[in-house]
């Protein structure tokens, strides 16, 4: 169901700049996917251990995963681009973009619990993504 440059885009959209840890596209793809289906910084790193023989720490794998954002923004308007999904501005709000955002903490679940922000913006009448951003939390911990 991935477009079919999407590893082009991979490159042009600065989510991988060298193989360097994480070897291709295919590769960021598959830990992207399996840290967003609530697995851990952690538990992403030793899933890359075992199933690429790829070294990288939580703290590399969070910063590569903060730079992926124009791709994965890239790959989403591309597999989002149907008529179907794509409804007509009203006139008043032609001028405007028209986001809705939403912001989550997330929690990893390990020893030492770190707490994340995760920030989304989405455009109501592309259905695109807008921006994420992951950003640590100040909150304290009880």
């Amino acid at each position: 169901m991935l477009p079919e440059n999407y590893k082009e885009l991979c490159w042009k959209q600065k989510a991988m700049t060298r193989h360097r840890g994480i070897q291709d596209e295919e590769e960021l793809m598959m830990l992207i996917l399996f840290y967003m289906c609530g697995h851990s910084l952690v538990e992403v790193t030793h899933y890359a251990r075992v199933e690429f023989g790829t070294a990288i720490s939580d703290v590399g794998f969070m910063k590569r995963f903060n730079r992926c954002n124009e791709w994965v923004k890239s790959i989403l308007e591309q597999m989002l681009d149907n008529e179907i999904i794509r409804y007509d501005v009203p006139e008043k709000l032609k001028d405007y973009k028209v986001i809705a955002v939403d912001g989550s903490d997330v929690r990893q679940k390990e020893a030492v619990q770190k707490e994340f922000h995760l920030h989304y913006a989405v455009n109501l009448f592309t259905l695109s993504s807008e921006s994420f951003k992951i950003s640590p939390s100040n909150r304290e911990k009880h």
